[in-house]
């Protein structure tokens, strides 16, 4: 048998979406194995009056496991958005996610064990010029160690793309990743002293397009060219979405990925 109990309060901040939240859980199992689980997280967020600018800020604990092999963790993260002129947006996010720290049934990480900066800078153009309207671009950048200082993520970014004035939309994006230290191939996250595999860095091309998206069929597409790990291969993908009705929509997505001499083709509906 098990208990659980959850308690969660929101408490707006003025009229521009500012809010303070907090939420606490804690679970019981019965039984001389059973664990034992205290979970809490107080986040809250905060806007201009003119909503340009946002600032979230976050901070978690958790005390998990069996009755007298518990351990306590801890997750802290913030994020600033800020308006710069007329389009301009820059996103800049930090987080901290202790080894021990176990969200149990609350929520999902992907890992813990990390720290992490990651930056995104967007444009947007609200102009025509012959063909092309509201085009933007998106630059990224950001890297993640785990709590040794060793990094498993490290990627830069580029992304430039437009709509047509047919409503037609198209863009590039190039990435490329930075040599890591990957601490889970060998699979040795959980021990007290992790092993690291040593992963080079990879690059890949991506070009899309899409369909006026209130088109009764509207096929969206893409073409990606990636080299990575010593490999290379490519891949394209088609989703089109047919909807007969106000009421009915029917997406199929059709993938066809070649890899290191391997081919393989997918289709859903």
């Amino acid at each position: 048998l098990a208990g659980y109990g959850a308690a969660s309060v929101i408490q707006p901040l003025g009229g521009q979406g500012s809010r303070v939240s907090g939420l606490m859980t804690y679970m019981n199992e019965s039984g001389p194995s059973g664990r034992q689980a205290l979970v809490g997280a107080a986040e809250s967020t905060l806007q201009s009056r003119s909503k340009r600018h946002t600032l979230q800020l976050l901070i978690a604990g958790s005390r998990t496991g069996p009755r007298d092999e518990q351990v306590v963790g801890s997750q802290q993260a913030a994020r600033l958005s800020a308006g710069l002129g007329a389009g301009g947006v820059l996103t800049g996010t930090v987080w901290n996610v202790t080894r021990d720290y176990d969200v149990n049934d609350v929520g999902y990480i992907d890992r813990p064990d990390q720290r992490g900066v990651a930056l995104v800078h967007t444009k947007t153009w609200d102009r025509t010029w012959g063909a092309l309207r509201n085009w933007y671009t998106e630059v990224t950048a950001g890297r993640t160690d785990d709590q040794r200082g060793r990094p498993f993520s490290s990627a830069l970014g580029v992304r430039a793309g437009t709509e047509l004035t047919s409503q037609w939309r198209v863009s590039v994006d190039i990435a490329r990743d930075l040599p890591v230290l990957d601490d889970r191939e060998l699979r040795t996250f959980g021990d007290a002293r992790k092993k690291y595999l040593r992963v080079e860095g990879g690059s890949a091309f991506t070009a899309t397009f899409g369909a006026p998206r209130h088109w009764w069929w509207s096929p969206e597409g893409s073409f990606s060219v990636a080299r990575r790990y010593g490999g290379s291969g490519h891949e394209a993908a088609l989703v089109q979405t047919l909807r007969p009705s106000s009421r009915w929509q029917i997406d199929i997505e059709s993938r066809y990925t070649e890899e290191r001499g391997v081919e393989r083709y997918q289709a859903t509906l």
